[in-house]
């Protein structure tokens, strides 16, 4: 969405939700491969999904996600009971032109 002074960005951090694990296994396989660690990598969306959603958020593994995009939010479908999104909006500055 565009404005007179710059380019707004919409950002979110909230909770992960097993709707995550595809993105979540796909990033920890792509940090692998980074590494060459991927020779080890076994783990499943099943092995993930198990260990990071049977406690509550924040008293053992917790994602948070970090989420961009041009236009507004609708509201978090499913609210946790132990945080809050966190919501911002973020207005991007063209560089002033070099003379």
């Amino acid at each position: 969405m565009a404005t007179d002074i710059g380019h707004q960005l919409f950002t979110r951090i909230r909770l992960a939700t097993p709707l995550d694990v595809p993105n979540i296994h796909k990033l920890i396989h792509q940090l692998a491969m980074i590494e060459s660690l991927d020779q080890h990598f076994s783990a499943t969306e099943t092995t993930l999904s198990s260990p990071l959603f049977t406690s509550p958020p924040l008293q053992s593994v917790t994602i948070f996600i970090l989420e961009l995009f041009q236009a507004p939010f609708s509201p978090t479908p499913t609210p946790s009971l132990f945080f809050s999104p966190i919501t911002h909006i973020i207005t991007l500055q063209s560089p002033p032109p070099h003379r």
